[in-house]
């Protein structure tokens, strides 16, 4: 390619010899093959743009089937890292989550939780499950906080009244 980069019908390579010279064609199936579908859309997308091979209909044709190989590999590979992304994003929020629990901030840790479900969404049914049991467990964790603090709410507040009730002299009523 760096020799001779343009694409030809019935090239001659020595003598009376003639190919069909197609090497971006040639070098985007073998970066298909390899693993590089990116390199192989270019390559393909190259040996196009040169107009050669479009005098070889059947070539031409296994050429569009390539691309559209390599493109479905493209967004394959391009689901796969967004999935990655949201995975790391979710264990990211679970172990923040944690942090935020072990910190007594159930609120917090709610909300990065919900979000981490939201997130969840999209991947596989056992993260889904780990982030479901965690809301749950915080859930818990802040309904018996929430009812420890009412309770001593209402018992300060009994402690307060019956101060008050024995400041006043009324001994009887402090009692109860």
């Amino acid at each position: 390619i760096r020799l001779k980069p343009a694409s030809r019908v019935d090239e001659q390579t020595y003598g009376l010899q003639f190919v069909d010279y197609f090497p971006h064609y040639y070098l985007g199936l073998c970066q298909l093959r390899t693993g590089d579908a990116r390199g192989a859309l270019a390559s393909f997308d190259n040996e196009e743009r040169h107009g050669a091979i479009r005098a070889r209909p059947a070539l031409f044709r296994e050429l569009q089937l390539r691309r559209q190989e390599a493109q479905a590999e493209v967004q394959r590979a391009e689901q796969q890292r967004l999935l990655r992304q949201t995975q790391e994003r979710v264990e990211t929020q679970l172990a923040r989550a944690a942090e935020l629990e072990r910190e007594r901030r159930y609120d917090a840790a709610l909300e990065v939780l919900t979000q981490a479900q939201n997130s969840a969404e999209a991947l596989d049914p056992q993260t889904q499950r780990r982030v479901q049991e965690q809301l749950t467990h915080v859930r818990g964790l802040k309904h018996d906080a929430d009812e420890s603090s009412a309770r001593t709410s209402r018992i300060e507040k009994a402690l307060a009244d019956a101060r008050r009730a024995l400041e006043e002299g009324r001994e009887q009523e402090a009692v109860m």
